[in-house]
């Protein structure tokens, strides 16, 4: 059901307005993996599958991000996190 609120959230933004950082706690190749990766390379959106040990790189991406930011014309930035008790 997560899946199905965060993919409406997704695809009620138009193409190019927003960025989506999905941090996935699902080791790779497990059923759970595998479909959320095909949902998001069909979902024509820029969004970036991240994934635990992407942590530190992430977020210091995120913050550098948020200094550029400077006409609040820049798409938003949505951070999604799947399995957040487990981090």
């Amino acid at each position: 059901m997560a899946i199905r609120q965060i993919w409406s959230s997704v695809i009620s933004w138009p193409r190019g307005t927003a960025r989506f950082i999905f941090l996935l706690n699902a080791a790779p190749g497990t059923p759970e993996s595998d479909f959320i990766e095909k949902i998001i390379a069909v979902s024509g959106h820029d969004i970036t599958l991240a994934r635990a040990h992407d942590i530190p790189a992430l977020f210091a991406d995120i913050a550098a991000d948020q200094k550029a930011r400077t006409t609040g014309t820049e798409p938003a930035l949505f951070l999604l996190i799947h399995g957040l008790h487990r981090f």
